[in-house]
């Protein structure tokens, strides 16, 4: 929740293309203790999110190439 929050803020503030959010979020996604439960959480909810967001979070995720669709059965 609180990636979500700040992204937000970035992005009202025009900061979310800043190259250091990107690097921060890759930091907090690999840290040992919390990250894979962040990144799960996130990845669990991604399609919930903001379009723009998504796009972000898809280029600072592990395992989620930049430029992965989910597609859904019908």
């Amino acid at each position: 929740m609180r990636v979500v929050q700040a992204l937000h803020w970035l992005h009202d503030a025009g900061g979310d293309t800043d190259p250091a959010v990107a690097k921060r979020l890759r930091s907090i996604f690999a840290d040992p203790d919390h990250g894979a439960a962040i990144v799960d959480d996130l990845a669990a909810d991604l399609l919930t999110l903001p379009f723009w967001m998504q796009q972000i979070l898809r280029e600072t995720m592990p395992g989620e190439p930049p430029t992965a669709v989910r597609k859904t059965r019908a």
